[in-house]
């Protein structure tokens, strides 16, 4: 909402889809304003989410971890946006990192998740490009067993 950089961004990832879905013309997407027509309990909702998640054997981003940061879970930037597989081993105590916002081919998450010494577990399956070869799927992990669950985009 208070960058015109992201906007721009979102102009060319997924803003028709999103207008549309709220019954806004995409037409009006030239202009920054049509963001504030998505009711606001949309944003207070996005605001409330949690950047990431712990557990035990795993820590879940959306992007990943910044690299050689001190305290890389208050770096909001590189949670949401980084595509570096480079992180402070120090924050991850033997877990492995689950992210995503990198699309990779089903066979390259496979070998990833199936690698025991794999360190990053890249799950991004690119489900909105169902046109390109080795992409186009919608990836869940089952985190007690490693089982794999894929979902071709079927829209």
């Amino acid at each position: 909402l208070e960058k015109e950089e992201y906007f721009k961004l979102w102009t060319v990832n997924g803003f028709e889809t999103t207008l549309t879905s709220f019954g806004i013309d995409p037409a009006a997407g030239n202009d920054r304003k049509c963001i504030f027509e998505i009711p606001s309990q949309y944003f207070e909702f996005i605001r409330n989410l949690y950047h990431y998640a712990e557990t035990e054997g795993f820590l879940m981003v959306h992007a990943g971890l910044g690299r050689n940061k001190e305290n890389p879970l208050e770096n909001m930037e590189d949670l949401l946006w980084t595509r570096s597989e480079v992180y402070n081993r120090k924050v991850m105590k033997g877990r492995k990192l689950i992210h995503g916002h990198t699309p990779i081919s089903i066979e390259n998450i496979k070998d990833r998740v199936y690698d025991p010494e794999e360190s990053f577990l890249n799950l991004d399956g690119g489900c909105v490009y169902k046109t390109i070869s080795g992409l186009g799927n919608l990836i869940g992990l089952n985190l007690d067993n490693l089982e794999l669950f894929i979902q071709e985009n079927i829209e």
